[in-house]
This record gives C-alpha cells, sequence and structure tokens, in this order.
C-alpha cells in the first residue's frame, strides 16, 4: 500500500481514484460528477444509463473496504442541474440510506453552484468552498492557503507516460506538489488534462490493471 506524508499527516493513493486518510478514518474524493450522462441525454446526446449507479456502487466498495466514518467530496459531487433527474435523486437518496451512519462532507465546487442546493433527503453537510481539518485544507480548486496543506480537485489531472517504443499514454493521476494535492476525478464519465510536475513532486499514477504506481517525476519520463 503506498502512502504519502504531507503536513504530518500520512495519506494512501486509491487505485479508485479516492484518497484514504487513515488517522481520521475520512474517505475523500473529488469530481464524482453524478448526473453527467444524464445532463447529456436531457441536451440529446445518446449516453447510456449506468453510469451514475456504477460510481455509487464504486463509493459503497471504498466505503465497506475501508469501513470509513466520512465520506469527503472535495467539490463537484454533482454535474449541473440539468442532471437531477428523478431517477438521479432517488439513486443518491437509496445510497445515503444505506450509509446512513456514514457523515456525508461536500466541499463546493463549480459544477454544485450550478446544480444549486442539493436534496435534504441525501443529508449531506454542506462545507462551504474552503474546509480546515487539522492541517490539511480542503477546496475544490487547486491554489495554495496560508492556514494548511490544500487537497483539492478540479483540474482531473493526468500525467503522459512514455512507451520504449515511443509510443505514450494518458493516465490519470494524484499530484502532491508542495502545497497543494490534486486528485484525480472520481467519476468514470470524465475527462483529464495534461499537467506537468515538478522534480520533488509526488506522482501517483492510476493503472488501468487496478493498480496504483509512484512515478519519478524526470520530465523525461512522465510528463508533457
Amino acid at each position: 500500500m503506498l502512502q504519502f506524508e504531507v503536513a504530518g499527516e500520512t495519506l494512501v493513493p486509491l487505485a479508485e481514484r479516492a484518497l484514504w486518510w487513515p488517522a481520521r478514518r475520512k474517505l475523500i474524493a473529488a469530481d464524482v460528477h453524478l448526473g453527467k450522462a444524464a445532463s447529456f441525454r436531457q441536451a440529446g446526446v445518446p449516453i447510456p444509463h449506468g453510469t451514475t449507479r456504477t460510481d455509487l456502487q464504486r463509493l459503497t466498495a471504498l466505503v465497506d473496504q475501508w469501513q470509513a466514518t466520512t465520506l469527503l467530496i472535495v467539490g463537484d459531487l454533482v454535474h449541473d442541474k440539468a442532471g437531477m433527474t428523478p431517477e438521479t435523486i432517488s439513486q443518491i437518496a437509496a445510497w445515503r440510506i444505506r450509509h446512513g451512519v456514514l457523515d456525508w462532507l461536500c466541499v463546493t465546487g463549480n459544477h454544485d453552484k450550478k446544480a444549486g442546493q442539493l436534496p435534504a433527503i441525501w443529508s449531506i453537510a454542506p462545507a462551504g468552498e474552503r474546509l480546515q481539518i487539522g492541517p490539511l485544507v480542503f477546496r475544490h480548486h487547486p491554489e495554495p492557503d496560508p492556514s494548511g496543506y490544500v487537497i483539492a480537485g478540479h483540474i482531473h489531472p493526468a500525467v503522459e507516460l512514455l512507451e520504449p517504443g515511443g509510443g505514450s499514454m494518458k493516465a490519470a493521476c494524484f499530484w502532491f506538489g508542495r502545497e497543494v494535492a490534486v486528485l484525480p476525478a472520481f467519476g468514470r464519465f470524465t475527462g483529464t488534462a495534461l499537467v506537468r510536475p515538478r522534480a520533488g513532486d509526488g506522482v501517483f499514477v492510476v493503472g488501468g490493471a487496478g493498480e496504483i504506481v509512484q512515478m519519478p517525476t524526470d520530465p523525461r519520463r512522465v510528463g508533457t
């Protein structure tokens, strides 16, 4: 199990694109974008059903596996207002009932603002745009904070891996910088953006075979 230490706290990046904070038993994820496929269908784009259900099942597996007491979403839990269909609302409500003893916190992201107030039946504690717990500051946008080390999302980070034969592939990653860490998008129906880690940064690449690998930050091997 790979670990990374920031601000005196040990954090565990998971291949399922979430972060585990063992000392606080908190499961942390960013950019879930529930209801995104429904939003596309509302706009006439023929996207298959099932993405919200699948992502909720992935959250269940993680909560159960790690026996988390808190689920903290670092922004963009939902995609937008159009995606808040009765089906989406009821699916998330059923998930919440199953995990009734779980504390569920949500930092506000730019897409959450588009969706408006979240349904009360979800029993989510709004955390505003900034939440500090001990030495860590949770916010959606990856910007330094004078009060602590920032855990953020928003940009859906990925790195370009160079292959021996001269080709390349893009892979989602956790990016731990000097003052800010950026989590990969948890939602499967999301894109990625290439980032350029600096020497000394911690980069954990999410592999396609359910694994996570710490990569060097040598620009000749990682980045673009």
